[in-house]
């Protein structure tokens, strides 16, 4: 879905990850111009589509594996208006698919970046697509696209699963170290650096000093990465998804569009990865002086330097796998021209977009939550009325009980030291289940501050029963655990972080433990390398 650092920066180019039997492009050649006919009609498809779903789609043992992988990620927007009108899309786009119809879950998730991702089973799209979008042809595109990254089975290979397993690993590095940003400290020992942890109360004060930096680093996350396809992937679910638009009746020209907003959408993950290069090499600077300051200052920048690095890999890990959208967009015309010329006079379907989705029940749900998502960014900049005021009106009717709106609002509440109103926006929340990972231990956290742990054991076993990989939430369990003073249970953790075979995992535990970890001092001089993975070396490489 994006290339960046020394590749052209892309940040949404819609899709999961993986290969087919479908044959690989041929060098010098664009994948339409390697067949006659359409995509569909091609053997390789027709071969796919014959095939029987695997037992794992009928078990459901990939799906909840899959659910809880790259959704855990965002934080999901429940608009029951919306995603019943995109289900129905997804059906009309269904019908043009000469196989099998697995089951498809679509769900939008709460990005401002015009992007879209899948995964063996659901398709996700987010805010940024619904506000942005036009026309009903565009915003289908969009959606077949992903679909055909389902239908064409582009999310069964071991690659796939062991990038998901990646990005699940990575997103709890970020998750971890942003909510215990202000849980460190860092004092000079000679040769060393020794970390350890603040208690809870020290780490109240510092609070509201370390509170926007763990919000832009989740925003961050939010906006900036999604998952990315094999480049023979993507140009065969361009070319199927123009296939299922033009079956479903919709005009083709719907891709144009989608493939201009995306082009555009560079832009804006350009100037987010600047700033970023620029915080970068503010840290880098801080981690590299001789004199290294033995205040909560330099705490926070480690910690800060540890939960950015986290987005890096993500970055990282969705580097060079795509083309640019230009280039997709001109194959994409010439193949439309082609196959499809006498279907690009119908109709884009623009007045029923707007009635379904710019007015009415669902635009009311949709606003509430960008008054979340800009509640969030006043917080960043330090307004606080503002954050409050945006995040109230974020909970007004629809969404009284919704999670993401009530998290946001929650936030509001601890940064105005308010804790207790805090854990009482988290009381109100319905259904857990369309919360980040960020989101949900910032709910275990707070419900740690107030000595509510039956209410953090509880959100923390429903994050846990979402995620493949149990081991990135030990961490937690051994806060929640030292916490309550429990050392048998305490112990029985730290002990299966020691299992996992992983430094990093056991680092954190022990600091979640407060048990000092020393760190070789030239780690620190070398952006902590040995720890958080040679973050000087990365400013060189953005």
């Amino acid at each position: 879905m994006m290339n960046i650092f020394k590749f052209s920066p892309i940040v949404v180019l819609l899709a999961g990850c993986a290969a087919t039997d479908v044959p690989n492009l041929s060098f010098g050649k664009s994948k339409y111009e390697q067949f006659d006919g359409p995509f569909l009609s091609t053997a390789a498809v027709q071969k796919v589509a014959t095939s029987p779903l695997t037992t794992s789609d009928a078990t459901g043992e990939k799906k909840s594996y899959l659910a809880g992988s790259p959704i855990i990620g965002k934080d999901i927007v429940y608009n029951e208006y919306l995603v019943n009108y995109f289900d129905s899309i997804v059906n009309k786009l269904m019908l043009g698919w000469p196989g099998e119809k697995p089951e498809v879950d679509l769900s939008i998730d709460m990005s401002l970046t015009y992007s879209a991702f899948s995964t063996q089973n659901q398709v996700v799209i987010s805010m940024g697509v619904v506000s942005d979008s036009e026309t009903e042809a565009e915003v289908a595109f969009v959606i077949a696209h992903e679909l055909s990254h389902v239908l064409l089975r582009h999310n069964e290979t071991n690659a796939f699963f062991m990038k998901q397993h990646e990005t699940v690993e990575e997103i709890s590095k970020l998750a971890n170290f942003a909510n215990a940003v202000g849980d460190m400290e860092v004092t000079k020992q000679s040769k060393n650096l020794k970390v350890v942890s603040k208690n809870s109360d020290n780490a109240a004060r510092n609070y509201k000093d370390i509170f926007k930096t763990g919000l832009a680093i989740n925003r961050l996350s939010r906006d900036v990465i999604s998952s990315s396809m094999a480049r023979n992937d993507e140009d065969e679910a361009d070319l199927l998804a123009v296939d299922l638009l033009v079956k479903a009746g919709y005009n083709p020209r719907g891709y144009s569009t989608a493939m201009q907003r995306m082009e555009s959408s560079e832009v804006f993950t350009q100037q987010q990865l600047d700033e970023k290069k620029a915080d970068y090499q503010q840290v880098v600077t801080v981690l590299s002086e001789s004199a290294i300051p033995s205040d909560q200052s330099f705490g926070r920048s480690l910690a800060y330097a540890a939960a950015n690095n986290g987005i890096t890999e993500l970055l990282q890990m969705s580097s060079g796998r795509h083309r640019e959208a230009e280039e997709r967009h001109t194959d994409l015309a010439s193949y439309i021209q082609r196959e499809y010329r006498s279907s690009k006079m119908r109709s884009m379907h623009q007045q029923r977009y707007q009635e379904k989705v710019k007015s009415g029940e669902g635009l009311s749900i949709t606003n509430n939550y960008w008054s979340a998502y800009n509640a969030q960014k006043a917080l960043e900049s330090g307004d606080i009325a503002q954050a409050e005021q945006l995040a109230k009106t974020s909970v007004k009717g629809p969404t009284s009980k919704h999670a993401y709106p009530r998290v946001v609002f929650s936030q509001v509440r601890k940064q105005q030291g308010k804790l207790d109103k805090a854990a009482q926006n988290l009381d109100l929340i319905e259904n857990w289940e369309g919360l980040s990972l960020e989101s949900s231990l910032y709910a275990v956290n707070t419900y740690q501050a107030l000595n509510r742990y039956s209410d953090a054991e509880a959100v923390l076993l429903k994050t846990e029963q979402r995620l493949p990989e149990k081991s990135v939430l030990y961490p937690q369990w051994v806060s929640l655990y030292y916490q309550q003073n429990e050392l048998d249970k305490l112990n029985q953790w730290l002990g299966k972080c020691r299992a996992v075979g992983d430094t990093d995992l056991e680092f954190r535990c022990n600091t979640a433990a407060k048990i000092p970890a020393v760190v070789p001092d030239e780690t620190a001089q070398e952006g902590v390398s040995s720890i958080f993975n040679t973050m000087s070396s990365l400013v060189d490489e953005l």
